[in-house]
């Protein structure tokens, strides 16, 4: 874990200057909640197709987030029902992996349910599987310094970048979930250059760091629904 503690403050204290130029987007504004685009980022005039899908994500989020109250088979039957819903909104999970069981996941403790869904978003990357990687995303997403407001964009965006990676080449040999504070506590504060990134939120959120051949990466994960969606990534 010495190499992964040297490599993430490596990552944290990088100097803003080497950063690489964000791809300019066309503006869209951010949802409801969402943090505020750094200058230069995403804003302007809402677009109604992602308004739309928004209040359907939503919608389906408060459902997800009161099956645990329900009996085991009417979860069950209300899960699948979600989940079908779900087909279509890339980008906006609102349960655990379809793999998991449900009565295990709400077992666990909040720790540990969003070290299940770092675990597979991690296992997704490593095959380097954009379409499985954004299973476990939601927008708005940070991928490094760059913000993705569009659900559309993030297959198309995870396949460059997993190009990028040669993921073939990578292993994930261990994952530590932590709390904000904990994450600052341990490694310091973030570079200037993800000041946009959504660190601090005091509940619902976790940081998890990988080992993925030696080297770190490293999730936000906010809780949505029944889940722990990624919402920013850095390697």
């Amino acid at each position: 874990m010495l190499a992964i503690a040297l490599t993430v403050g490596l990552v944290l204290a990088q100097d803003p200057a080497e950063a690489d130029t964000p791809v300019p987007e066309e503006p869209v504004a951010a949802p409801d909640g969402a943090p505020t685009p750094a200058p230069g980022g995403s804003g302007g005039s809402a677009d109604p197709a992602i308004a739309a899908m928004k209040r359907q994500a939503d919608e389906l989020a408060r459902a997800a987030s009161k099956l645990k109250e329900l009996a085991a088979p009417e979860r069950l039957q209300a899960a699948d029902e979600i989940r079908k819903k779900a087909e279509g909104l890339t980008g906006s999970p609102v349960l655990p992996p379809r793999d998991f069981n449900l009565d295990d996941y709400y077992s666990l403790t909040d720790a540990e349910q969003a070290l299940v869904v770092s675990r597979s978003f991690f296992e997704a990357l490593v095959t380097g599987d954009a379409g499985r990687v954004v299973e476990y995303v939601g927008v708005p997403f940070m991928l490094e310094d760059r913000r993705i407001e569009r659900p559309v964009e993030l297959r198309s965006t995870w396949a460059k970048h997993l190009r990028s990676k040669r993921t073939d080449l990578i292993a994930l040999y261990g994952i530590e979930v932590l709390t904000p504070a904990e994450m600052e506590k341990k490694y310091g504060q973030p570079p200037a250059r993800l000041k946009s990134w959504p660190w601090r939120q005091a509940q619902g959120q976790f940081i998890a760091v990988a080992n993925l051949s030696g080297r770190a990466a490293v999730v936000v994960l906010k809780s949505v629904g029944s889940t722990w969606q990624i919402v920013a990534y850095h390697d």
